[in-house]
């Protein structure tokens, strides 16, 4: 079974995450004004943007039917997932932790 709140705990318990809501249901999360993850609760079914490896985004792309490359973000560097079950929340959450590191980086240049 899916967990979105797992996941939401997950996001917020990253350090010095920042939370944006940009409409009902659907929050920005940020790491020094880089954004990592676009998620949204309320779509059925959920949908989650996350920043990703360039590398990354192609091999997951090709495997998995759920992950498309980042839907109205640059697609080499975001893939959304449209929870249908393929991807584990654990799977997710190292998505997650790949796409704060990934922000981090951005920031530090």
């Amino acid at each position: 079974m899916n967990n979105e709140e797992e996941i939401l705990n997950y996001i917020l318990s990253l350090k010095d995450v920042q939370r944006k809501e940009m409409s009902v249901g659907e929050d920005i999360f940020y790491i020094n004004q880089e954004p990592f993850v676009i998620f949204n609760i309320k779509k059925d079914p959920i949908k989650i943007s996350i920043r990703c490896d360039k590398q990354l985004v192609k091999l997951l792309t090709q495997k998995y039917d759920e992950v498309m490359p980042g839907t109205g973000l640059n697609p080499t560097q975001w893939i959304t997932v449209v929870r249908t079950g393929q991807l584990t929340d654990q799977e997710i959450i190292d998505l997650i932790s790949g796409g704060y590191q990934e922000a981090i980086k951005i920031s530090e240049n």
